[in-house]
């Protein structure tokens, strides 16, 4: 076995143990092998093994606790940078489309409709965005979100207790700031 090259990685540490804990046969020099590649390494290979399973196992349990608690983070991020790329593509190219997007919960929809939209609509003239009537059916809703947002000069939150407990209410805030 003297001098034949030898190469120390995973795959060979179970030969490095036979050879030096097998009683049955003897390999001569067994406790003097030394690797020929990478040079000059003077490693423990089952130290090698361990740290490189163990980093595997820390980043699979991390990937999966991203995924599993941190789902809806990471679609926001996503949806957050996909409307930042397109206000950076689109800013000055074009008027806005609304002169305010309102953002308001669903049990809010009287006060609005009733008191809100006659006022701006009616006797300011403006243009509003709103979702039961500005959405466009068959498109994703952050997708809708994004656009009205950017869409409009301005953005009219209407805060209610039911707004502060809606978690689509929420994102609409967050893509507005």
């Amino acid at each position: 076995m003297k001098g034949n090259s030898f190469t120390c990685d995973c795959d060979n540490e179970q030969f490095l143990k036979w050879v030096i804990t097998n009683k049955q046969t003897q390999v001569y020099n067994a406790y003097h092998f030394e690797c020929n590649y990478p040079p000059d390494l003077k490693v423990d290979l089952g130290f090698v093994c361990y740290i490189s399973t163990a980093c595997a196992v820390i980043v699979t349990l991390a990937v999966s606790f991203i995924h599993h608690f941190l789902q809806w983070h990471l679609v926001y991020a996503y949806y957050l940078l996909l409307a930042f790329l397109y206000n950076t593509k689109h800013r000055d190219k074009r008027a806005h489309q609304y002169d305010a997007f309102v953002s308001y919960n669903a049990n809010d929809d009287r006060w609005v409709l009733g008191e809100l939209l006659p006022k701006l609509e009616d006797e300011q003239d403006w243009r509003l965005c709103l979702h039961h009537r500005d959405f466009q059916p068959g498109k994703l809703i952050m997708d809708n979100i994004t656009d009205a947002i950017y869409g409009s000069r301005k953005t009219i939150c209407v805060v209610s207790r039911d707004y502060l407990e809606s978690e689509w209410c929420s994102r609409e805030i967050q893509v507005a700031r």
